[in-house]
């Protein structure tokens, strides 16, 4: 994998700083021996599997090996993954940006409980030729589990019983009420996760190893170009030198700059990265009022469609060579270019402009740890436990809470209406009625709209 970087010199500098500040506070050598102190000093030791995990699952590239060829031989033409979050992003890159391999079973990801999402994946299937793999670490998510009664009901209407759970697999950590379903039912295998890696850190564990797999992915080579990515972040490498750090440094020092929306785009061969990327520095970040706010499979547009608030990322694969960098895009789109020899013409710096060039599919587990270790330390920069996620656990509660009233009073709790228009109805909790009531001059839906969107400041999105 290639990296090239185009920052403006205030941007570079600010950078070159702050990797001399990690080198003298040897930030590189605490964030791989768990020193808290590096983030927040809330826990965040407990939290740092996936630095070590690829070497784990090297020694068990045979393991992945061998579930391939025994999903070859069952004759299976499907893998659905129920899933939501960590647990079907990385999955679904490896389905989308990997060909099919012959003879591999193609893998369908349900992440949604909408009923006509659920009809149109049935609907392609021969119940007889499929696996279904339910993937949570926690193993309570409720729409994953949802999604497990309903199609290991039609498994034993259409099998019988007995042979149902031949045709399930599960991945979650030891001890879930997920595992205990898997040994219940007679489930084919249930994978765990090493539980010191939480979901959006895992696509280098078993939650993004056993779809891999299963679709064919040689685990070996993927593992191996993780590997080389690994000691290239390691805390023996001149900081300067290391790639995670690097980035993470540079998404850090913008953010903290006003630089905290990142555009990512990719090559078409690589869009569902986008999702996974977009999930990992959201709900990393997103904390504490802080954060960087992520935007994905944007059309690009020209300058001025852009406030001095964004970094551009791109992401290609050097094989396909239909494909433009992303720096070539953005300069036939009329940006400036920083440091290009003839950006003098342009009327500004140009944003910071990153690219990451891919030589093949494998080195997508390079680009995963990558990311990772970026993610990791732009948490550390901006002050914030990237690992925590505490407003998942909050809307999982609440989902579950809406659950237990919709069956008891057999009625979804609605909130509070602020307006009703027609067809239109707004709805808004007290906080924000109080805010757009104090602003609105018309009561009416275009009223309503404008006073909420004066509420909006530079920088705000």
């Amino acid at each position: 994998m290639r990296e090239e970087l185009f920052l403006p010199q205030t941007l570079a500098q600010a950078v070159r700083e702050r990797l001399a500040q990690w080198e003298r506070d040897r930030m590189v050598e605490r964030l791989w021996a768990g020193d808290a102190s590096v983030w927040t000093g809330d826990g965040e030791d407990r939290w740092l599997g996936w630095l070590r995990v690829v070497e784990h699952e090297r020694a068990r590239a045979p393991m992945y090996a061998a579930l391939r060829e025994s999903t070859r031989r069952a004759g299976i033409a499907h893998v659905v993954l129920l899933g939501m979050g960590g647990s079907s992003l990385a999955p679904e890159v490896f389905a989308r940006v990997f060909p099919p391999r012959e003879e591999a079973p193609e893998l369908l990801v349900l992440d949604s409980i909408d009923p006509g999402d659920i009809q149109a994946v049935e609907e392609r299937l021969d119940l007889r030729r499929t696996l279904i793999l339910v993937s949570s670490k926690s193993g309570t998510t409720l729409e994953s589990n949802l999604l497990l009664e309903y199609f290991l009901d039609r498994m034993k209407r259409a099998l019988g019983s007995e042979r149902a759970g031949e045709h399930f697999m599960a991945i979650t950590d030891p001890g879930t009420p997920l595992s205990e379903i898997a040994q219940r039912e007679g489930f084919r295998h249930c994978f765990y996760g090493i539980e010191n890696i939480g979901g959006r850190y895992s696509a280098l564990s078993v939650f993004g190893l056993v779809p891999a797999a299963l679709l064919g992915v040689d685990i070996a080579r993927l593992l191996e170009r993780a590997q080389r990515m690994i000691r290239r972040c390691r805390p023996e490498v001149p900081i300067a030198e290391n790639p995670g750090v690097v980035l993470g440094a540079i998404l850090g020092e913008s953010a903290r700059r006003g630089r905290d929306k990142i555009t990512v785009l990719t090559s078409r061969g690589l869009a569902s990265f986008g999702a996974w990327v977009e999930q990992l520095l959201a709900e990393s970040t997103g904390k504490d009022g802080k954060g960087v706010i992520p935007v994905e499979d944007e059309a690009l547009g020209p300058p001025d469609v852009y406030g001095p608030d964004r970094v551009f990322v791109g992401v290609g694969l050097e094989s396909d060579p239909s494909e433009e960098r992303l720096v070539e895009r953005l300069w036939a789109a009329g940006h400036a270019i920083p440091g290009r020899s003839d950006a003098a013409s342009r009327s500004c710096s140009g944003p910071p402009i990153l690219q990451l060039t891919l030589s093949d599919h494998e080195d997508l587990g390079a680009l995963f740890f990558l990311w990772e270790m970026a993610t990791a330390v732009l948490g550390a920069i901006l002050g914030v436990n990237p690992f925590d996620q505490p407003d998942v656990e909050a809307s999982k509660a609440e989902a579950r809470a809406l659950a237990r009233a919709y069956e008891e009073t057999g009625a979804l709790l609605r909130p509070d209406v602020l307006l009703h228009e027609g067809e239109l109805v707004l709805f808004a909790d007290e906080w924000n009625r109080q805010q757009v009531s104090a602003r609105v001059r018309e009561r009416s839906l275009t009223g309503y709209l404008r006073a909420h969107l004066e509420r909006l400041r530079e920088g705000d999105y």
